[in-house]
């Protein structure tokens, strides 16, 4: 070997390798490369659980809205018209036509209580109770304090088509196909109506009857079915064979309470059986919109002005009176303010 060839060896050999503070440099250098990486992906992570979250209270917000505004507009109705459609429309005739008033209330059951202007009742949070305190028969378990509560009256689901009747009928036929599943029960309350008559009463049959067409309806002597209980448009008459549809009429009521998790939940109430229906909703305020029938000067379905449920309650009685007094303005109620408080 001569002596070019041993300075070429010893050349490469000191160009081979790094020094400690190249590998210093580098490393400081991919440190921060990768922290700053998992500082992106940490942050991109929190950013999608918080969009998801709010997308998800958005969602649940928008839910619990759309189930109370479905329950709203079925308030009152009684097949094609209202129980006020049918009594003329006037408040004379909401006071004082007690011939045509249904009866099927008993002050120990309020979710069979289908009587005129009893159609929305409000309950307004105070300290720890409500004004005015829902009725024990509703049943309305885990309700929580600080929150507002709305109970409604009216037409729930499908209507069916009924089949031609004669006056006296232990029963109503529905006009369906064989094996359709009627979302209707026993001990359910139904309406049957043209748009000039309706009567609600205490369905008797059972489950599979009322899959197979038959719906037992009966007065009886409980004290959730006194009487048969009919509205019928001024001047006019009906009975059995002139109606055309069935619906199931219910008290629906829509509190907050806690579900089994401990999560704050909406709930629904029907005919005293509680569900939960919305988690995350932690409070729930109401106003009522309120039709000017006193001054005359009010446009008609038109809030003059929003009370709550204690400024309402504090002219009227509870429970509510047969006929409702007229300064009592439950009956004039035509709109329901709502806003939630949301969780995530």
């Amino acid at each position: 070997m001569n002596v070019n060839q041993s300075q070429k060896i010893m050349f490469i050999k000191r160009q081979s390798g790094y020094s400690m503070l190249e590998l210093l440099v580098a490393m400081t250098i991919g440190v921060l490369v990768l922290a700053s990486a998992v500082s992106m992906q940490v942050s991109n992570r929190d950013g999608f659980k918080s969009t998801t979250a709010q997308l998800h209270m958005k969602t649940n917000a928008k839910l619990a809205a759309e189930f109370l505004g479905r329950s709203l507009r079925g308030v009152g109705a009684l097949g094609c018209r209202t129980a006020e459609g049918l009594l003329d429309g006037t408040e004379d005739s909401l006071e004082s036509n007690v011939a045509y008033r249904v009866v099927l209330n008993d002050t120990t059951l309020a979710y069979a209580d289908f009587n005129s202007g009893h159609e929305v009742l409000g309950y307004q949070a105070s300290g720890a109770g409500w004004t005015p305190t829902p009725d024990a028969s509703l049943n309305l378990v885990n309700m929580q304090a600080g929150s507002d509560a709305i109970t409604l009256r009216g037409t729930i689901g499908e209507a069916y088509v009924l089949a031609p009747s004669t006056e006296g009928d232990a029963a109503y036929f529905l006009d369906i196909p064989a094996g359709t599943n009627v979302r209707l029960g026993e001990n359910d309350f139904a309406v049957a109506a043209t748009c000039g008559y309706a009567e609600v009463f205490h369905v008797t049959s059972t489950d599979a009857q009322i899959d197979a067409g038959t719906v037992g309806r009966a007065a009886g002597g409980g004290a959730d079915d006194n009487a048969i209980g009919t509205y019928e448009e001024g001047g006019k008459s009906g009975g059995q064979s002139d109606f055309a549809e069935l619906m199931r009429v219910a008290t629906v009521t829509y509190y907050i309470g806690e579900n089994s998790a401990g999560i704050p939940t909406l709930y629904r109430n029907i005919d005293g059986i509680s569900s939960p229906l919305v988690e995350g909703v932690e409070r729930m305020k109401l106003d009522y919109g309120i039709e000017d029938n006193v001054t005359g000067t009010g446009q008609r379905n038109v809030a003059a002005m929003y009370l709550s449920a204690s400024q309402i309650q504090a002219n009227c009685s509870y429970p509510m009176s047969v006929p409702v007094p007229e300064t009592c303005l439950w009956p004039d109620v035509i709109s329901v303010r709502v806003s939630f408080i949301m969780r995530s």
